[in-house]
This record gives C-alpha cells, sequence and structure tokens, in this order.
C-alpha cells in the first residue's frame, strides 16, 4: 500500500528532524517551522487518509470474499457434472487463481491490521474461503477423468466386491460417488457409470480407473432412476461389465 510506505518515510523524517530539535542543533526558522508544524500535520493527515483507506479497502474485501465464496460453492463446485477433462481442468484451474487471490487478500490485510487493528470478521470470512477453496480442489483432484473412446461392453452381470460409500448429496440433482473395487482378478480397463429412467439410458460414460473412484452423475431424487455403476475387465477380446445397482 503506497500510503502505508509514505507514512512510514514520513515517520522517520519526523523522528529524525525531533532528536535534531532535541540535541538543540540550532536550524533556520523555516526548517524549524516544517520540523515543528508542517511534518506532524503531514504525518497526521496521511495517518488520518490512510484509516479511511483502510476501512475502505477491507470493506471492498469482505464484498470480494463473499462473492468468491458463492462462487466457488456453486459455479465451481468439484459436486457439478463436467462434460470434459478440458471443462475440469478449467474448473481446477479457476480455483487455484482464486487460491493466489486469496492469499494476497490475506497479506493485504495483515498490513491493514498493523493500522487498524484485526476484523473477526474478515480473519473468518478469509479462513472460510480459504478452507472452502482447499476442500474443493482437494476433491476436485479426485475426480476420475472421462476416457474419450470408450470401450464396447461385450458381456454384463452383476457382482458384490464393489464397496460403494454413503452419498451425502442425495437432494441435490446430482449424485457424488464414490467406490472401490474389490479383490479384482483380471485387468480393470475402465469403470463406467449409467443413469437409467424408466429403463431408458439417461448418462452413460466411462473414466479411468483408479484405486478409490470418483464420479459425479446427474439424479433426481425422486423420480424413476436407476444406476448401474462398475469396472469393466478384459479378458482377450471380451470386454466385461461388472456391475452394482445404486441403493440395492
Amino acid at each position: 500500500m503506497i500510503s502505508f510506505i509514505i507514512l512510514l518515510i514520513l515517520s522517520f523524517v519526523l523522528i529524525f528532524c525531533l532528536i535534531l530539535k532535541i540535541v538543540k542543533i540550532k536550524l533556520p526558522r523555516k526548517i524549524d517551522i516544517t520540523i515543528c508544524v508542517v511534518l506532524p500535520f503531514l504525518t497526521i493527515s496521511v495517518f488520518i487518509a490512510m484509516l479511511i483507506e483502510c476501512n475502505v479497502r477491507r470493506q471492498k474485501d469482505i464484498k470480494t470474499l463473499n462473492a468468491l465464496i458463492t462462487i466457488v460453492d456453486n459455479a465451481l463446485s468439484y459436486n457439478r457434472v463436467f462434460g470434459s477433462n478440458e471443462e475440469k481442468r478449467l474448473c481446477r484451474d479457476s480455483l487455484l487463481y482464486y487460491k493466489k487471490e486469496l492469499s494476497n487478500i490475506s497479506l493485504q490485510d495483515s498490513l491493514i491490521t498493523i493500522v487498524c487493528g484485526e476484523s473477526q470478521d474478515m480473519k473468518t470470512r478469509v479462513n472460510q474461503a480459504k478452507r472452502l477453496v482447499t476442500e474443493q480442489i482437494k476433491r476436485l483432484n479426485r475426480l476420475n477423468d472421462f476416457i474419450d473412446s470408450p470401450f464396447k461392453i461385450d458381456i454384463k452381470h452383476k457382482v458384490d466386491n464393489i464397496h460403494l460409500r454413503e452419498s451425502f448429496t442425495t437432494e441435490q440433482p446430482r449424485l457424488n460417488l464414490i467406490f472401490s473395487c474389490r479383490n479384482v482378478q483380471d485387468s480393470v480397463v475402465a469403470i463406467q457409470v449409467t443413469v437409467l429412467r424408466s429403463d431408458t439410458v439417461f448418462y452413460s460414460r466411462q473414466y479411468e480407473y483408479n484405486r478409490v473412484n470418483s464420479v459425479t452423475v446427474p439424479y433426481t431424487p425422486d423420480a424413476n432412476e436407476k444406476i448401474e455403476l462398475g469396472y469393466i475387465t478384459q479378458k482377450g477380446n471380451i470386454n466385461n461389465y461388472n456391475y452394482i445397482i445404486y441403493g440395492e
């Protein structure tokens, strides 16, 4: 902040001039008036101006934080149905940008605190925004990448070796599914999630396989929907889809 630097320089100059007065060094009358009147007046004026600037800046930063929290919590949420890996990457880049902006706001507020004192409201909002952004980045990184060239399914059958964690988003129009596949003998080439409405495929995508899989799909809690999720194994030229039905 420029005003902070100016105030610092004026303070040092004022202290130096006061030292000159204390040691009783004889100075011209104009310089004496400058030391006794002009410099203190300028220092006080800059300090008052900086107090006003800091308060205005802090209020502006609080509004920025509120907008940022809303954007991250809604538009940039990991719990959305992405259309491609590129869309997911852009979302991650935006979150990383906001993380950097939060660091700048936090640093700036630490300077404001020196002048105006600490704001508990500002501190709470900064910590809330940082926690939200960090959490969204972490969860976004856990989402499986899409497979651009899906595998053709030759055989499908139900299995009981898929461990599905309880979802915490069942009241939203999308569902985050986290699951792992146990004791898989054949090599897994992909995972697949299919949403059916009245036995008609509404949504179906294949993803790269991870030890712990996390995908988000469109979901309407009260609709007549069925979700198949599982993994695809390849044995020779045969692609086998091993799945469970969500909720059963």
